[in-house]
């Protein structure tokens, strides 16, 4: 019992250290160029290498205990830096859901955001810091990206067009689930009304 309870905790880790791209070069970058003082002082490398090794120290360790999900947003908007200051902005406010990637694509003028967050015990989707800080940037998309303007060769649905969230280590497709659709009720109700072609 004890070896398999073993096995299960390596199993775990070796997802989480996998599902956010940790290596121990970034580790050491973070720990040691970034995370002390970077992270106080506000760095932009040390806030993308922090990030990205994770949930540090005592932070990591109660992680351990829950379930993590992810959520991959992409948006169509890359060349207006205004515009993701913005929206990456909207989504600091939630540090309990760190952007742990970002990737933008200058040609298709769009950019993909990975977030991660860990899920208690007894999740409640209304209270998902992960879903929250989702909902935080799409409104800021809304508000700062204008598509009548907006140009890039990738064919898109609206300011927001695609958003889709992922299972982590202990997590379920059902809770990952929960979270999509809760997502979408509270984009539906609280953006009712607003054209994503402004």
């Amino acid at each position: 019992m004890e070896s398999r309870s073993r096995s299960q905790s390596n199993s775990f880790e070796d997802i989480l250290e996998s599902s956010l791209n940790l290596e121990d070069t970034h580790f050491k970058e973070g720990y040691d160029e970034g995370y002390s003082h970077g992270l106080v002082s506000g760095k932009e490398e040390a806030r993308q290498v922090g990030l990205k090794t994770g949930f540090e120290g005592s932070r990591r360790k109660n992680m351990l205990k829950w379930t993590l999900a992810c959520c991959k947003v992409y948006i169509s908007e890359s060349r207006n830096k205004a515009a993701l200051e913005s929206i990456e902005h909207a989504a600091k406010l939630f540090p309990q859901a760190p952007i742990v990637n970002k990737f933008e694509d200058a040609t298709y003028n769009r950019v993909g955001y990975t977030l991660v967050s860990s899920l208690t015990p007894k999740p409640s989707v209304d209270s998902c810091p992960l879903k929250t800080a989702v909902l935080a940037m799409v409104k800021a998309a809304f508000e700062a990206i204008d598509l009548e303007s907006h140009c890039g060769s990738h064919p898109r649905l609206g300011v927001v067009d695609h958003i889709c969230f992922h299972p982590l280590a202990h997590a379920s497709s059902d809770q990952a689930a929960g979270i999509a659709k809760s997502l979408a009720a509270d984009v539906g109700s609280s953006l009712q009304g607003l054209s994503s072609l402004k």
